[in-house]
């Protein structure tokens, strides 16, 4: 999940889904992991700074009970609105 930022800029992305992970121990991602929310089956990551920022995630549908489709939602700017919007279907 890479980004690159310019200055002033801020940015948000909620993975909606079961199939995909990350390794926990990652570091100097730039990337601020948010609180797993079981309901709507999501986490967000917040940057944490600008310039270029990225963090490894995995895609298995190992993971996924079934679930062959990951959302992501980016809010840029400190949209409360996701000012874009992707579903990716995993073989």
């Amino acid at each position: 999940m890479k980004a690159v930022l310019p200055k002033g800029s801020s940015l948000k992305v909620k993975l909606m889904g079961r199939n995909w992970m990350f390794q926990a121990f990652q570091t100097n991602t730039g990337w601020e992991i948010g609180n797993w929310d079981d309901e709507e089956t999501s986490r967000t990551f917040t940057a944490i700074q600008t310039g270029e920022i990225d963090f490894e995630i995995k895609l298995d549908l190992a993971f996924s009970n079934g679930d062959n489709i990951l959302k992501v939602f980016a809010y840029e700017n400190d949209s409360t609105e996701p000012t874009w919007s992707k579903e990716v279907i995993i073989k």
